[in-house]
């Protein structure tokens, strides 16, 4: 859980935000909820299940649309409350390889999220061994260039 100290009162008026150098945007303050909209420009990335505002967590459910167009990125891990990688989420981005902790993702909530992006290799690491085997097979079926734009290989 990534920290910030920003007043309460601040938070209603207030829909985007900085935590170690990522941007988010506040989506449900009733379901305490925010989505990742830009990364720091850093060699490795974490997309954190949650990021706690003046002591309340929120859950990252969401990545938006070009949040990863830094130039260092080459590694993307994915927390286990996102539920929705938007479209063109990869675009314009270096990076080229992909972990994700979630079990949430489906076919619509992935849609176009690798295109135009170098994204080579999707890792599932979820739990243990036979966990990892299940999603690996159902994430092959999910990032396919049909659907993902982009053809990766799951692993």
């Amino acid at each position: 859980m990534l920290k910030t100290d920003i007043p309460q009162a601040a938070i209603v008026n207030v829909k985007t935000f900085d935590v170690n150098n990522n941007t988010y945007n506040i989506t449900s303050v009733e379901e305490k909820s925010v989505s990742f909209s830009k990364a720091a420009n850093k060699k490795s990335v974490n997309v954190p299940s949650t990021v706690i505002i003046n002591g309340t967590a929120y859950n990252v459910t969401e990545i938006s649309a070009k949040a990863f167009t830094a130039k260092k990125i080459r590694t993307v891990t994915i927390g286990k409350n996102v539920k929705i990688i938007n479209k063109n989420a990869f675009k314009g981005s270096k990076a080229t390889k992909m972990i994700v902790k979630t079990k949430l993702l489906k076919k619509a909530a992935v849609k176009g999220s690798l295109k135009g992006s170098k994204v080579k290799t999707v890792q599932v690491k979820i739990g243990k061994k036979s966990l990892n085997k299940k999603y690996v097979k159902k994430y092959r079926k999910i990032f396919t260039k049909k659907i993902a734009g982009k053809k990766a290989a799951v692993k």
